[in-house]
């Protein structure tokens, strides 16, 4: 049976506010400063609640020559390291596969399956991986190269070709190969406070899954991006697929790309 497209839009919003989204957002001068973002808030992070910290990886930056370790200091979802050099890096956030089971009673447990909960409603094993460009005074080439390790989004552009007003390409892959008809959206620093229900605490209530752009990949893994406005920049998707386990029957990966947009 199809749904409509009504009826669909209101499913992919009712499965979007459900989650929380994982950016990665850096900046360097004398150090490397690296925020976590996880939630629904771009690009204000807030501290992650403790029995979620297990779920994450530690971020790092990774250059031409090679990975340099990231250590967390302050906040919990605040990390440093000493300055990478000038030339262009991608720093790394990582949301490990974690299997998270609905109920019967419609509650959601963490780190639960259907080994769990035999008469539970759904099992899905979800992972994120949050990428951020750090610009250098090189051509960035650099970061126009997929990693090669799960869900991923990769500019074809390079970073100083992106331009407001102007129509730049990035590639979304699993494990290096294409991604073909996946649905991708993004948004600018401000934009959900801006344009969102504001209730006065930063966030945009039931407009907090708005998104100022939208587009869906090509039977390459490419889609086209056009930013109306300069600034800070996220694209993102979710993807979804059926898994061959008895104790948790779906994969949903996601994966985010933050940028400067000039």
């Amino acid at each position: 049976m199809k749904l409509s497209k009504i009826a669909l839009a209101a499913l992919l919003l009712v499965t979007a506010s459900s989650a929380h989204d994982l950016w990665v957002v850096a900046k360097q001068d004398k150090n490397l400063s690296v925020d976590l973002i996880y939630g629904h808030d771009f690009a204000n992070p807030e501290p992650i609640a403790k029995k979620r910290l297990s779920l994450f990886d530690t971020p790092y930056a990774l250059g031409k020559n090679g990975k340099t370790k990231l250590s967390q200091v302050g906040e919990n979802y605040h990390y440093e390291a000493t300055k990478v050099g000038d030339d262009t890096h991608i720093i790394v956030a990582s949301y490990k596969p974690t299997d998270w089971t609905q109920k019967s009673d419609g509650k959601w447990e963490m780190n639960k399956n259907r080994a769990d909960f035999p008469d539970a409603k759904q099992c899905l094993r979800s992972s994120f991986k949050a990428k951020f460009i750090l610009a250098g005074n090189d051509d960035g080439s650099f970061a126009t190269k997929a990693l090669g390790e799960g869900l991923e989004i990769t500019p074809v552009s390079a970073l100083g070709e992106i331009r407001a007003g102007e129509i730049s390409r990035f590639r979304l892959t699993r494990d290096g190969e294409p991604v073909a008809n996946a649905e991708i959206t993004g948004g600018f620093a401000g934009y959900v406070s801006d344009h969102g229900a504001d209730k006065g605490d930063g966030h945009g209530g039931d407009n907090d899954e708005m998104r100022a752009f939208f587009n869906k990949t090509d039977k390459n893994g490419e889609f086209s991006f056009k930013p109306l406005v300069g600034g800070l920049w996220f694209v993102s998707t979710e993807v979804e697929r059926s898994l061959d386990d008895s104790k948790c029957e779906k994969e949903w990966s996601q994966a985010s790309l933050t940028f400067w947009v000039k």
